[in-house]
């Protein structure tokens, strides 16, 4: 981040899994209209923690980056580019710091995490619905009990419809 200079500020949001070397390519691409911001979240690459919650957390991570920078750095604009998680929590992100993102670039968010889970298992195995809604009822109490956080509760499209900034979204040619 070039502290001299006074300027909008491209913040980059990884995948599940991902780290902040994601987003490397973007300071040869924009590194000259922007100051651009790479990160990790709790849990992923180089940062301590052990756990991701595909957005959820991942939020509070994001927000305490941006203040942390706007106290060392003059920022003028705050855009998100977040990938797979990383839209998710770009979204979740935006919904919540109304008036205080600018932009969002989505690069394949999902809908929902229970969609997710549904849309992953069924391209992989034939399952019944119902066997599956069970798989994820079990896994979910597993991981609200080791972590606290219910993942069926995150569903980013209702967020959605409460951002009100440009939005771009990105979508592989093989992503249904």
């Amino acid at each position: 981040v070039d502290q001299t200079l006074s300027r909008d500020l491209m913040m980059y949001l990884h995948t599940r899994g991902g780290s902040r070397v994601e987003g490397k390519y973007l300071v040869n691409i924009l590194g000259n209209q922007f100051n651009v911001l790479l990160f990790d979240f709790a849990g992923s690459g180089m940062s301590e923690g052990d756990h991701i919650t595909l957005g959820i957390k991942e939020t509070d991570d994001a927000e305490e980056v941006i203040r942390a920078v706007k106290k060392r750095v003059n920022v003028k604009r705050v855009i998100l580019w977040g990938r797979s998680m990383g839209a998710v929590t770009s979204i979740l992100l935006a919904e919540r710091l109304k008036g205080n993102i600018s932009g969002l670039v989505l690069d394949s968010p999902f809908s929902s995490f229970k969609e997710m889970i549904f849309d992953v298992i069924s391209s992989r195995v034939r399952l019944p619905g119902c066997f599956i809604g069970l798989l994820l009822s079990m896994v979910n109490n597993k991981i609200k009990n080791k972590i606290g956080v219910d993942l069926t509760t995150l569903k980013p499209i209702d967020s959605i419809q409460n951002i009100e900034v440009p939005t771009f979204f990105i979508v592989s040619a093989d992503d249904t």
